[in-house]
């Protein structure tokens, strides 16, 4: 998996209902077995997605009510669990967990929740991997696995303006 960020993406790129890559603002196309995004289904389908490819009844979806997400968790299709030194049944206890915390120490967790604590996002956030097929097997094929890296997006804040009024104020930083 190769991961490009700092890119602006002018155009999802669709032929025959699937997405085979994306043309950059620079021009420069990237084609790809899978495209990834972290934007709202309403961003890419009303920006980079050409309606022509899209069924009415789908735009009709997109275009209508939409909630406000906390979080963006993507799923994704695994053929075995990643192994990593610090999740060992030795040190944890457990055969595999179902949900960890990846950060580099403790202080550094702590640190990434502070700033949720007193109402911002983390600059620096943590990477906590959800792998609930770790106890229900029922949710991917045998053998195989789902996971998410499930990461809190703050997109409603307030803050004060030099007037002493509140106004609300958008982040989509995650």
């Amino acid at each position: 998996m190769e991961l490009w960020c700092g890119m602006g993406v002018e155009e999802i790129l669709v032929r025959n209902g699937q997405a085979y890559g994306v043309r950059l603002t620079c021009g420069q196309e990237i084609h790809a077995k899978r495209v990834a995004s972290n934007l709202s289904a309403k961003v890419i389908f009303d920006n980079l997605v050409a309606r022509e490819h899209l069924s009415d009844e789908f735009v009709e979806d997109i275009d209508g009510p939409q909630t406000r997400g906390m979080s963006f968790k993507p799923p994704c299709a695994i053929n075995s669990l990643p192994r990593c030194k610090g999740l060992s049944q030795e040190k944890t206890g457990v055969e595999y967990p179902a949900y960890a915390h990846i950060c580099p120490t403790l202080e550094f967790l702590e640190c990434a929740f502070d700033e949720a604590k007193y109402g911002w996002y983390s600059s620096e956030p943590f990477l906590p991997p959800i792998m609930p097929t770790c106890y229900d097997d029922t949710l991917a094929p045998e053998g195989k696995h789902v996971s998410s890296r499930s990461k809190a997006a703050y997109l409603h804040m307030v803050s004060e303006t030099r007037h002493g009024r509140s106004k609300a104020r958008g982040s989509s930083k995650t």
